[in-house]
């Protein structure tokens, strides 16, 4: 928030740590993307293709748009 607030540029330990935390979330999409869920009727569902379309109908937009590094792509523009 301070960064943010005050327009300060990440350097060192805290621009490592920022990065790890990108890399986290990006990560966290992969996991989510990969975790079994229960259906309506409370059945296990494991399989893959099922599984990938849940994920990418329901949290998956709003997951992207929150670990989604804007900072890095725009410091490549």
């Amino acid at each position: 928030p301070y960064r943010l607030g005050f327009d300060q540029e990440a350097t060192g330990a805290a621009e490592v740590w920022e990065l790890l935390v990108d890399i986290f979330f990006l990560v966290d999409i992969l996991v989510s993307a990969r975790t079994a869920y229960f259906d309506s009727e409370g059945r296990e569902v494991m399989e893959g293709r099922a599984v990938l379309r849940n994920y990418l109908r329901g949290w998956f937009a709003l997951d992207l748009l929150s670990s989604f590094p804007y900072d890095l792509v725009l410091q490549g523009v």
